[in-house]
């Protein structure tokens, strides 16, 4: 979900407001630094070191209990984290609310698992 905010929003506003419409934290899917001045690295402004110029948090809806999200929405999550994001994880912990709701196989996890390391 995108949000526009204002430039001088701070991170802290808009990781209550996420929370409060019940999404979590879960990734940062890319993030940009950039040194800071006047250090220069190879003689370049634009190799980053440390300070965090910006980034993007992939919030997803509160995944702790199964019941908080419907069975086809923690299928298309399990996608999204797998393909889009390469979090395993939260596939993982998809599969097992699914499972948790009766809507998986109990044997999918390893499964998925075990596809993983070929």
């Amino acid at each position: 979900m995108m949000l526009p905010l204002a430039t001088h929003s701070a991170f802290g506003d808009m990781d209550l407001l996420m929370r409060a419409m019940d999404f979590l934290p879960h990734c940062f899917a890319e993030m940009k630094v950039w040194p800071l001045a006047p250090t220069l690295v190879s003689g370049k402004n634009n190799i980053g070191l440390r300070q965090l110029l910006e980034a993007d948090l992939v919030y997803v809806r509160d995944f702790t209990h199964a019941a908080n999200v419907a069975p086809q929405q923690w299928k298309h999550l399990a996608l999204i984290a797998h393909h889009c994001y390469g979090s395993f994880d939260l596939a993982v912990r998809c599969l097992n609310m699914l499972i948790e709701l009766g809507a998986l196989p109990t044997d999918r996890v390893d499964d998925y698992v075990a596809s993983l390391a070929r």
